[in-house]
């Protein structure tokens, strides 16, 4: 038997429309600003400021592409200032990769994907917040160093943070807040499946349309016989079988 459901001339359209994630706008947004923060601070090199009245240092992400001033043997660094720096470069270029991924994902609104968006925008967050624990390591070893070391004593050199360091820890929060919103997203489009689900669930059983032989052999009556008849051919063919 040929088994049909009820006709729906939008299923098809309703098809297309589940397979994609709604509710993202805030993510999308809330990522590309914390997406331009992490890329204004990893470029701007102004992460630790050491400056006093005749020279001034600066400290940042970039440093590690261009380590000139100061060099890597200097007092000032010791052996703990270039891991750190490379470090913080490291967590930056890592951090707007996933917030870009985490962005085209929320943007594209893939059901597919409403588990990975959610977690590339979470490790944005946690990179960023990692370039700012890196970066007041970095603080802190540079204003003991200064503290310690006798060539950098008579200098009267002051460290403090850049504003790179403050654009980190706004790009951080942007992302968490982005994480949220995908989250919340992913959430409504679990319960809007498991609802769909239920709906289709309560329906009642699909039409069956009997195939057009059996309809045939209902409608056939047979000559000469009158209603509650049987003929002698077939009485003869019944008391044989």
């Amino acid at each position: 038997m040929e088994v049909e459901g009820p006709e729906d001339p939008g299923r098809l359209l309703r098809g297309l429309a589940g397979s994609r994630r709604t509710g993202s706008l805030a993510a999308v947004v809330a990522q590309a600003l914390a997406v331009g923060l992490m890329f204004l601070a990893g470029a701007y090199p102004s992460w630790v400021l050491v400056s006093g009245d005749e020279v001034q240092f600066v400290l940042g992400a970039v440093w590690a592409l261009n380590p000139i001033a100061p060099p890597p043997d200097s007092p000032l660094l010791g052996p703990a200032g270039v891991p750190l720096i490379l470090s913080i470069a490291i967590c930056c270029l890592v951090a707007i990769l996933s917030g870009c991924s985490a962005l085209l994902l929320d943007f594209l609104g893939l059901q597919q994907a409403c588990a990975a968006a959610p977690f590339l925008h979470g490790l944005a967050a946690l990179l960023a917040l990692g370039a700012a624990a890196l970066c007041s390591c970095l603080f802190e070893v540079t204003r003991s160093r200064l503290q310690t070391e006798k060539e950098l004593q008579p200098l009267r050199l002051t460290s403090t943070f850049g504003p790179s360091f403050f654009m980190c820890i706004l790009a951080c929060a942007l992302a968490a807040a982005a994480t949220g919103f995908s989250c919340s997203a992913s959430a409504r489009l679990v319960t809007s499946v498991h609802s769909q689900a239920g709906r289709r669930g309560r329906r009642g059983p699909p039409l069956v349309r009997p195939r057009e032989d059996e309809v045939l052999d209902s409608q056939v009556v047979l000559p000469h016989c009158r209603e509650g008849e049987i003929p002698v051919g077939e009485k003869h063919r019944i008391q044989t079988v």
